[in-house]
């Protein structure tokens, strides 16, 4: 088969979900080309997908485009132009979001006295979304309109709907010289580093969904909580994005002990590190980091939002979202509860052993393809 994979900008879970699909579709003998921003390239370039075509051991191929997050009309018409042009001779269409979808929809399709006509009557379509359109209400309209482009591309063909847990990539666990070497970088922050500091770690983009605001009202309480019984607080938050200034100024306004590491490159080692992870988020489809952080055997504290709870089971505390009272609460019975701890991470290695593996998720995916090109 031949597989276009699309996906829109990302800095985090969808775009590393869509490295793991294409490089396993290749595995299993498939043709795959994955069309995404620019930015997708340094990702990318790891499973070996840095031309246009595929390489000559089956490596997938990369076309760059440029699919924001919001509608762009010129931007979008030149990403429809080019989507147009790979989906001849492909299989199977696969977007990856609310955006690609949409903008995938519009190139397998085109308007005719209002109606959508089929351009490419031999493509399968098919859209994962990852996330629930959430927002102020332009982005909720904006989302709604995506959405019924989505519906009409249904209309014209697409078979099935339903659910299913994305897996997240399982990278191989640090040794615990790596696991020490974080903890002392992230106990550096404390300011007692030979104190009782309680470790807490978030793996997130800065954006509004995250919900970090209240992760750092959380801490300032948190600070004061502990503050009784001789312990202390760091949290710490790995990632990029555009509210780190505000996180900044905000922390310092409300006396948070924190700090923004920026984007690394050894999240299972931080994720190990930590003594809780936070997951604070308004809004979700199925966090990765979730997966990562029950493979890492971490006690995650999180907000019941999206598939929060479908991907935790009960391996994790969950609360409810834009709440920072909540998030104190549930973090000090962690930190302070005998045995709450250990249990917790005990429930994560079993939680963890129960996810699906990637392999798992590709076979069923080459499946589902097979099914629907027949």
């Amino acid at each position: 088969m031949k597989v276009l994979l699309v996906h829109g900008s990302s800095t985090g879970g969808v775009g590393r979900h869509v490295a793991e699909v294409a490089a396993g579709i290749a595995r299993a003998g498939h043709t795959v080309i994955v069309a995404a921003p620019p930015d997708a390239a340094d990702r990318l370039a790891v499973i070996g997908a840095t031309h246009p075509h595929p390489g000559p051991h089956g490596e997938p191929g990369f076309v760059p485009v440029d699919i924001a997050d919001r509608p762009r009309g010129a931007a979008d018409a030149k990403a429809v132009a080019t989507l147009r042009r790979l989906v001849r001779g492909a299989d199977v269409a696969h977007a990856h979001g609310l955006r690609a979808g949409a903008v995938t929809a519009l190139a397998l399709s085109s308007t005719r006295d209002g109606a959508i006509r089929k351009r490419s009557r031999g493509v399968r379509f098919v859209v994962t979304l990852h996330n629930l359109p959430m927002g102020d209400p332009r982005t909720r309209t904006i989302a709604a309109g995506l959405l019924t482009l989505v519906d009409a591309a249904s209309t014209a063909g697409a078979r099935q709907v339903a659910t299913a847990l994305v897996p997240a990539p399982v990278a191989d666990p640090p040794d615990l010289d790596e696991v020490w070497r974080v903890r002392s970088e992230l106990l550096s922050y404390a300011e007692d580093p030979t104190g009782d500091v309680v470790v807490l770690v978030t793996v997130a983009r800065l954006a509004r969904q995250k919900g970090l605001e209240r992760l750092i009202e959380a801490t300032a309480l948190l600070r004061r909580q502990l503050a009784s019984d001789g312990r202390a607080v760091i949290c710490v938050i790995a990632g990029d994005g555009p509210l780190g200034p505000a996180l900044v100024h905000q922390a310092d306004a409300v006396g948070a002990p924190a700090v923004l590491l920026g984007a690394r490159d050894d999240v299972p080692a931080l994720l190990r590190a930590a003594d809780v992870v936070v997951l604070p988020s308004h809004w979700e489809g199925q966090p990765l980091v979730m997966q990562e952080a029950l493979h890492a055997g971490a006690a995650v504290v999180a907000t019941d939002v999206g598939g929060t709870a479908a991907v935790a089971g009960d391996a994790a505390l969950l609360v409810p979202p834009d709440s920072a009272p909540a998030l104190a609460t549930a973090i000090a019975d962690v930190v302070t509860t005998p045995g709450r701890l250990s249990d917790l991470r005990h429930r994560a290695r079993i939680r963890a052993g129960e996810l699906p593996t990637q392999e798992q998720m590709i076979q069923q995916l080459v499946l589902r393809y097979r099914d629907l090109v027949r």
